[in-house]
């Protein structure tokens, strides 16, 4: 019993984790609202504050560079101290900034505000799968991480849906002072369950049980803080991490698949309000519709093919991610090439269900490609990476394309970002890093 997680011999210890799991879902549910309501508002921000596409593609640009920027800090933290205090005070943060952009008379204003938004997801985003993966033993991750990021189209479909009816019924600036509401609420109950113990993926190491438990599991066993690092230090580590050349082409690949996706969720909206013509409340609802189905169906399928996987192929997680990316890319080009609508929205759907289905495996992919006391910081990185060469400079070129040739041809630029997030996916799985480990596991005893 003694590599065995608490999960599998304490009923109160499956409690505790499907709760905190369940608040987990919700913060997430509301980052990715928060984060793409913006994008429905769009054009009606667009009337109060009028600019080029790309001064609003600027708008993600500011947002995601100041989130990536702070995300190592927060990473490096959450492997140093307690995860709930970090991850309450994010989602308190983003939720107020998101209500204080309604507040606003400027576009300078209400850029600051969105990069505060940036602010508090930093501290939530690089934390939250390190706190399900100790909550869980490992052969759960791969279901586990499916639900987590399920949420993650969830939360953009409300975001379009929510943001396209209540935008037109009542404007941008109330739409956004309720969409804050229910953030402060979950950080303050994620305060009331005890700080999970850190333990290796690899091996049924203990974790924690909440208050009320059985003492059978001690404390003792958590893993102790890393020593204090200077600061020459700790970038020299950053750059150690790719030195893990699994980490290294999950990362380089994920960053491509950001550049796609998320020009592509910014944008659509838009697209269909100026290529296709639809009112937003009518866009919002259908891509809302979408979103939701293609996001639940993609990522549980792929955490449910993702644990199918281990043990039966090679690299299991770099397969799944690389194959999906591929598969969905004839729809993708369909989607952005024809004006059959209906043909548009299948291929939609069809596209959004495999490029949501690595959403879990390459966050597993990333963690476990890493030391166990460097996980934090091995996503915090990535997200770093993937969002500075990703997303937060795809909207602003996407959107100069739009203003100097239309927002049809532009819109063509993002499928060869799956081009290569598939390459990059696909030579990653050649590499084994299992040496590296043991180099590190040798140095430490």
């Amino acid at each position: 019993m003694a590599h065995e997680h608490p999960f599998d011999i304490n009923r109160q210890a499956r409690k505790t984790s499907y709760l905190l799991l369940f608040v987990l879902l919700g913060i997430n549910l509301l980052n990715y609202f928060d984060r793409y309501i913006i994008s429905q508002l769009l054009p009606l921000i667009n009337e109060d504050f009028p600019m080029s596409k790309s001064v609003q593609g600027l708008l993600k640009t500011i947002f995601l560079v100041v989130y990536s920027m702070t995300c190592p800090i927060f990473g490096t933290l959450g492997d140093r101290f307690p995860r709930k205090y970090l991850v309450s005070f994010g989602t308190t943060l983003w939720s107020i900034s998101t209500m204080m952009g309604g507040l606003v008379n400027s576009f300078g204003a209400f850029a600051f505000w969105r990069s505060m938004v940036g602010v508090g997801e930093a501290a939530y985003a690089p934390i939250a799968p390190t706190l399900i993966s100790d909550i869980f033993p490992k052969r759960m991750h791969g279901r586990m991480m499916a639900f987590f990021y399920m949420v993650t189209p969830l939360g953009a479909a409300f975001g379009f849906i929510i943001g396209g009816v209540l935008g037109a019924a009542i404007g941008w600036r109330y739409t956004l002072l309720l969409a804050g509401v229910l953030g402060p609420f979950l950080a303050v109950w994620i305060l009331f369950f005890k700080e999970p113990i850190k333990h290796d993926a690899s091996q049924h190491a203990k974790s924690t049980l909440p208050p009320k438990a059985s003492k059978s599991v001690s404390d003792s066993k958590t893993t102790p803080l890393p020593d204090k690092l200077t600061l020459s230090e700790t970038i020299q580590g950053y750059f150690k991490l790719f030195t893990y050349r699994r980490f290294l082409f999950a990362c380089l690949g994920y960053t491509a698949y950001s550049f796609g996706i998320g020009s592509l969720q910014w944008w659509m909206p838009t697209y269909f309000y100026e290529v296709h013509h639809m009112p937003l409340k009518d866009s919002g609802m259908m891509l809302g519709g979408i979103t939701i189905i293609g996001g639940v169906v993609g990522a549980l399928s792929g955490g449910v093919i993702n644990d199918k996987l281990q043990g039966r192929v090679k690299n299991p997680y770099f397969t799944l991610c690389w194959a999906s990316c591929a598969l969905a890319l004839p729809f993708v080009f369909i989607t952005l090439m024809t004006d059959n609508i209906p043909l548009m929205w299948s291929c939609l759907l069809a596209g959004e269900i495999l490029l949501f289905m690595n959403s879990g495996p390459v966050n597993l992919l990333l963690m476990e490609s890493v030391p166990i006391a460097k996980r934090a910081t091995a996503l915090s990185l990535a997200v770093l990476v993937m969002h500075m060469f990703g997303d937060a400079i795809s909207p602003p070129i996407v959107g100069h394309f739009s203003d100097l040739y239309g927002m049809k041809k532009a819109m063509m630029i993002i499928p060869f970002s799956f081009v290569f997030c598939a390459i990059l996916w696909y030579w990653g799985k050649l590499f084994n890093d299992d040496h590296l480990f043991e180099q590190e596991a040798n140095q430490k005893s």
